[in-house]
Formats: C-alpha cells, structure tokens, sequence
C-alpha cells in the first residue's frame, strides 16, 4: 500500500508544477528585497537605515477623517450600552479565575472574589494602579488583599501542574 494522493495531475507534474512556483516565489522575493535595498540606500526616506545599520520607521502621517464619518460614529456610539468591563469579565468568566489560587492553599472563594480579581487585574493591565482604582470603586483593602494573594506569578502555573 502507497502513498495515496488526491491530485488529478501524475506525480512528474506535481514535482514539476512545485518546482515552477518556488521559482516564481523566488523570484518575487528576490525583487522585493532589491526594492527594499533601493528604498534603504536613499537613506532621507521614512523607512531607512540609521548610521549604526539599525532600521529606522519614521511616523505616518495621518489621514484626515471626513466630517460624515465622525458624525455616523458618533451617532453610532450613543447606541451602544455603556457596560462596565469588568461585568462583562464576570460574565464571560468560565474557568479563568479558577486558575488563579489562594497562596497559601485557601479552596474557599468569597462571593465578590471574581469581581476583586478582575479590578486587580484590569487595574494592573491599564498601569493605573490598585489605589486608582480602589478611589473608582471603594474597595482599596480588597484589592490589596486580593492582589496580595491570588496574583502572584506563580498563580496560574500552579492551577495546572
């Protein structure tokens, strides 16, 4: 019993065909990369190399937004709910805050637990700080304790083992 193959063309033309497209793709390579050095040679252009050979990528320039548009988004925007973020975490929620243990083994899990440890997170992930947002929600000695004993590095690593 061989090798069973569903092409419609004879091995020879398989290997041949194959063999044509790796050119073909060879080729376009080679092309680009001889564009990419001319663009590089210049050296005045927005993407180039610096004196020490290192790439440089200059900012874009931005494109104007036509006035139609802000207008749609914003009518748009006042059609969405406004939903806190961290109660869609909660309920999107199925196994994430499972993996994340008590440091010293505590199995028992309070009511607002997944809420704490969503506010940690989200305050850690948008570089704000537990005191920010303690003074957003008013909980400053939960998310303290909470970050303190469930977000260690160690935590999701050790759910798995």
């Amino acid at each position: 019993m061989g090798e069973r193959t569903l092409s419609v063309l004879p091995a020879r033309r398989q290997a041949a065909r194959r063999v044509r497209c790796a050119a073909r793709l060879e080729d376009e390579l080679d092309t680009a990369i001889d564009d990419l050095d001319a663009v590089l040679a210049g050296g005045d252009g927005p993407v180039r190399l610096d004196e020490s050979g290192h790439l440089v990528i200059g900012k874009l320039s931005a494109e104007s937004v036509p006035d139609e548009v802000d207008e749609l988004r914003d009518r748009l925007v006042a059609l969405l709910p406004r939903v806190p973020l961290a109660s869609v975490l909660i309920q999107m929620d199925r196994r994430f805050t499972g993996a994340l243990t008590h440091a010293a083994g505590k199995t028992a899990r309070s009511a607002d637990l997944a809420r704490n440890l969503f506010a940690c997170l989200i305050a850690q992930a948008c570089n704000i700080g537990l005191v920010a947002m303690a003074e957003a929600s008013g909980i400053y000695d939960k998310l303290a304790w909470t970050a303190e004993w469930y977000l260690r590095e160690d935590a999701p690593r050790t759910r798995r083992s």
